[in-house]
């Protein structure tokens, strides 16, 4: 689970909190413009969940045992 708070309001490149206008986000801090959700896409994607316990997510785990589910060439 992580932390939903202000993920639409932060840059995701600087961290510091920027203006979101309808789909438009701008960061005043650092210069960066996306669109919004993308923008808020990434802040959830780099954030840490709140139980380190829980461990990371399914696919993380297969790309640390080598597995990207793709298929391989017939040799």
């Amino acid at each position: 689970m992580w932390k939903p708070k202000n993920t639409s309001q932060e840059c995701s490149r600087c961290r510091n909190i920027g203006i979101r206008d309808s789909k438009k986000f701008v960061c005043h801090s650092c210069g960066h413009v996306d669109r919004a959700d993308a923008n808020a896409s990434f802040n959830i994607a780099l954030r840490q969940p709140i139980n380190s316990n829980i461990g990371q997510l399914n696919i993380d785990r297969d790309v640390f045992k080598g597995s990207l589910d793709t298929p391989r060439a017939i040799v």
